[in-house]
Order: C-alpha cells, then structure tokens, then sequence
C-alpha cells in the first residue's frame, strides 16, 4: 500500500501535465477561456475518479 501511493501521486502528475500540454495546443486553435474551461473539467474528473 505504501508502494502504490507515490505511483498514482506520479499518475496524477503526469495526466495534470499532458493536459496542461493539451490546454496549450488547444490554445492556438480555440478561444483561451474555452481551453482554460476544458482543462478544468478533465482536472476535475481525473480528481474525482482518482479518490
């Protein structure tokens, strides 16, 4: 249980970075309030599904 904690906090980092990746390249293409709204939702769920 210990060894499982550290790799899903790594999971969780790693999601949280490739869609902040994707928050930027959606950027360019559609309005920044837009990306900023969809960034937050996946954060929100990933959260939610994690616990």
């Amino acid at each position: 249980m210990q060894q499982a904690y550290p790799m899903a906090l790594g999971i969780f980092l790693g999601l949280l970075l490739s869609s902040g990746i994707a928050a930027v390249i959606m950027r360019n293409s559609v309005s920044e309030s837009q990306a900023v709204v969809n960034t937050n939702s996946q954060v929100a769920s990933v959260v939610v599904s994690d616990r």
